[in-house]
C-alpha cells in the first residue's frame, strides 16, 4: 500500500501535512526541534597500478610520474611511482573513481613525457591536439593493473632505442 502526502506548510518547527485522498484527513506535527541529515555516499574508487619499464628511456632522471586527468595534470603532488627493488620498473597505486581517464608517463614532474603521435586501440587515444593513453576504469572492477615501456604500448621487451 502506498500513501501519498503533500507538505502544505513548514515554519518554525511546524510541519502542515495533509494526505491525499477522498476523506481529506490532515495531520499536524509539532516538535520543538529537527534536522534532515543528507549523507553522500561514499565514492566506490578501483585501484589501479601503474608500471613503467624505463628501460627504453633515453637521458637521466629522478623521478618518475603519473599524471593525468585524475591528478589534474599537476606535474609532481603525490603522483611519484616507485622502484624499490631497482629492477627499472616503476609502480604506483592510485585509487580511481570509475570513468575514462587521459594519463601519461613524465619524469621529474614535466621535466620530460611520453609523447605519441596517433591512437592505438587500447594503448593511447585522441585528446584534443594530442595523443594521450587511456584507461577506462568500470564500477565494480576488480584492481586493474597497467605495464607500459616508456613512450610505448609495449608491456614486454623494454629496449633502450638504437642509434
Amino acid at each position: 500500500m502506498s500513501v501519498t502526502y503533500e507538505v502544505t506548510e513548514v515554519d518554525d518547527y511546524r510541519v502542515q501535512i495533509y494526505k491525499n485522498g477522498a476523506n481529506g484527513l490532515a495531520a499536524s506535527l509539532h516538535m520543538d526541534s529537527f534536522s534532515f541529515v543528507y549523507t553522500e555516499a561514499a565514492a566506490v574508487t578501483v585501484p589501479v597500478t601503474f608500471n613503467v619499464n624505463m628501460a627504453s628511456f633515453i637521458g637521466d632522471f629522478t623521478t618518475v610520474h603519473v599524471n593525468g586527468e585524475f591528478t589534474g595534470w599537476c606535474g609532481s603532488c603525490g603522483n611519484e611511482a616507485t622502484d624499490p627493488d631497482g629492477d627499472g620498473i616503476y609502480s604506483i597505486t592510485i585509487d580511481l573513481e570509475p570513468g575514462s581517464y587521459f594519463w601519461k608517463y613524465t619524469v621529474d614532474g614535466w621535466g620530460g613525457q611520453e609523447g605519441f603521435d596517433s591512437a592505438v586501440d587500447g594503448c593511447t587515444a585522441a585528446n584534443g591536439d594530442n595523443f594521450d593513453r587511456q584507461i577506462v576504469v568500470e564500477e565494480g572492477s576488480d584492481p586493474i593493473e597497467v605495464t607500459y615501456c616508456w613512450n610505448s604500448c609495449e608491456s614486454t621487451a623494454c629496449e633502450p632505442p638504437t642509434t
